[in-house]
């Protein structure tokens, strides 16, 4: 996993020119950037939950519900997002709209 999507998007591509049936799993600091991870060929990629949620958008994450039905109440700063979970969120309007913004796919 590298400090960039752009980075992570060019190994993915890389990485399946070398070989296609290879399993890429990636980070990603921008929701917007998963649907350009995917084209690139990411199996699955990951949202890593930001400890400064509350300064930079005002909200707090209170829960988080899995695909498979699993509940994380009170997610700690190493909880880790992906495309399925559910998020419920509490803060000023402004900051969840931020927050919503932030996690919504292009």
């Amino acid at each position: 996993m590298l400090p960039s999507d752009a980075e992570n998007v060019y190994l993915t591509l890389t990485a399946k020119s070398m070989n296609p049936a290879v399993r890429v799993v990636s980070r990603i600091s921008d929701e917007r950037a998963r649907s350009k991870l995917k084209r690139a060929g990411v199996d699955r990629a990951i949202f890593p939950f930001q400890a400064d949620i509350r300064t930079r958008h005002q909200a707090s994450l209170l829960a988080v519900r899995r695909s498979d039905g699993e509940m994380l109440l009170n997610p700690d700063s190493n909880v880790t997002l992906s495309d399925d979970d559910v998020r419920v969120a509490i803060g000023e309007v402004n900051g969840l709209d931020d927050l919503a913004a932030r996690c919504r796919p292009d």
